[in-house]
């Protein structure tokens, strides 16, 4: 799990250092905001690719890089309330699809242990009463961490 995100940092020469955290899945960003992003990605590399002695070149290719940077920051302070909906009904569709999941893993999971329990049962009838089982075991602790999980939580809290 990826929670920090890929850090990408942005200098301009005279200005401070601009240090962003992208998802590592850029398709969750809004599409704006990720085409203003690759966006400023390109004017980046632009600029690193300029040749240092060619100033002119270099201011222009400078002056396109901070360009780029402020319409990330414009772009963003004016969606800011469409891309609170967006990451909210993402976050909504996310928590639903894993607590989806998580039923189908219980559904799985008693499936295991229901075949397991038989399979290890001396008299060959039903469960098995009280298994030392290696895998019964091991899945009898997946079920009580399945069990025990911690909700989704609420996204604004």
């Amino acid at each position: 799990m990826d929670h920090k995100g890929q850090p990408i940092s942005v200098v301009i020469p005279g200005d401070r250092g601009h240090v962003f955290a992208i998802p590592r899945n850029r398709a969750t960003m809004p599409p704006k905001i990720s085409a203003a992003f690759d966006a400023l990605e390109a004017a980046y590399k632009a600029e690193m690719d300029t040749k240092a002695n060619d100033r002119k070149a270099k201011q222009a290719a400078v002056d396109a890089t901070r360009a780029a940077l402020n319409d990330l920051y414009d772009t963003a302070a004016a969606t800011g309330v469409s891309r609170r909906q967006y990451h909210e009904e993402g976050y909504l569709y996310a928590a639903s699809k894993l607590n989806r999941a998580l039923e189908e893993a219980d559904a799985a999971l008693q499936l295991l242990l229901d075949h397991a329990s038989q399979y290890v049962n001396p008299v060959g009838v039903g469960l098995a009463p009280d298994t030392r089982a290696k895998s019964v075991a091991t899945l009898r602790l997946l079920a009580g961490q399945l069990t025990d999980r911690v909700a989704v939580p609420n996204i604004d809290d």
